[in-house]
């Protein structure tokens, strides 16, 4: 998978479906396989369920790197229910109550960032969904 044609994909088809994108991901850096992956599938993954499960009007995609790791973000508005709202993800394969682990998504995009020897966080706040996984830059 590319990291950028990931990004670039789901930039075009957010766009069609109506949910105003913003990208901050100008400065990708050469990444290891493992890492790569893991990322563009957090995009492919966050993508999905984003179309499926919010009603999104807005979301933003950020690549950020800090000390040898590469963080992406995702962030919609878009969370159908109000009871999730304030929910806090923890890192790695536990996702809030609000979400499971059911079906190939999300338990491959856990099993895909520990790959890459990462991190991934779920997590509802103030109407916000975010998704971030973040990965080293080079992983052995």
């Amino acid at each position: 998978m590319s990291l950028r044609t990931e990004i670039d994909g789901a930039a075009a088809l957010l766009g069609t479906a109506g949910v105003d994108t913003r990208l901050d991901v100008a400065d990708l850096p050469p990444l290891s396989g493992p890492a790569e992956n893991a990322l563009a599938w957090a995009i492919r993954e966050g993508t999905t369920n984003l179309l499926r499960h919010s009603d999104a009007r807005t979301c933003t995609i950020s690549l950020t790197r800090h000390q040898g790791a590469v963080r992406l973000e995702m962030v919609n508005d878009g969370v159908r229910d109000s009871s999730a709202a304030d929910s806090a993800g923890a890192p790695g394969p536990t996702p809030p109550p609000a979400f499971t682990l059911s079906g190939t998504g999300l338990s491959g995009l856990a099993e895909r960032t520990r790959a890459a020897s990462g991190t991934w966080l779920i997590t509802v706040r103030d109407g916000l969904f975010l998704l971030a996984v973040e990965v080293p830059e080079e992983v052995a």
